[in-house]
C-alpha cells in the first residue's frame, strides 16, 4: 500500500479522478509532485511535497495550488505479512470564492473516498 500511495505518477492509471501526475522532485526521504484533478466537472491542480518515512508514513503539505492549507498525513499499520491497515488524516481549507465553494464541496467527497479508491487499486494490482 505504501508503495501505491508514493507512486503519484502512476496515479493517472487507477483513478478517473487524476488526469495527469508528475514527480517534480525527489530526493532522499521527500517528493514533490504535482496532480491534475477533476472533481464534479471541475479541473484544478496542486502540488504538494510529500517526506516520508518507509513503509509506515507519508507526510505531505501543500506547495501550490487552488487551497489555502493542505496538510495530511498517510499512515500504514502492519496487521501481518500480507495486510494492512490504512489511515489517512487531512487538513484543508479553500479560498472563500464561489470556484473555490464547489471545489471544497468536491474536495471533501474525494478526501473521504480516497482510501476506498486506494485499497480497491491495490486488490486489482495483486
Amino acid at each position: 500500500m505504501f508503495a501505491l500511495v508514493h507512486d503519484i505518477a502512476d496515479y493517472p492509471k487507477h483513478f478517473d479522478w487524476c488526469e495527469n501526475a508528475c514527480v517534480l522532485e525527489e530526493s532522499g526521504r521527500a517528493l514533490t509532485g504535482r496532480l491534475d484533478v477533476l472533481l464534479n466537472g471541475i479541473p484544478f491542480s496542486f502540488t504538494t511535497r510529500n517526506t516520508f518515512s518507509a513503509p509506515s508514513r507519508i507526510q505531505l503539505e501543500l506547495v501550490e495550488g487552488p487551497l489555502r492549507k493542505l496538510r495530511g498525513q498517510w499512515r500504514f499499520v502492519a496487521l501481518d505479512p500480507s495486510a494492512c491497515r490504512v489511515e489517512l488524516d487531512l487538513e484543508f481549507a479553500f479560498a472563500g470564492s464561489l470556484v473555490g465553494s464547489a471545489l471544497a464541496l468536491g474536495f471533501s467527497g474525494f478526501a473521504n473516498r480516497l482510501v476506498e479508491d486506494f485499497v480497491r487499486a491495490a486488490r486489482v494490482s495483486a
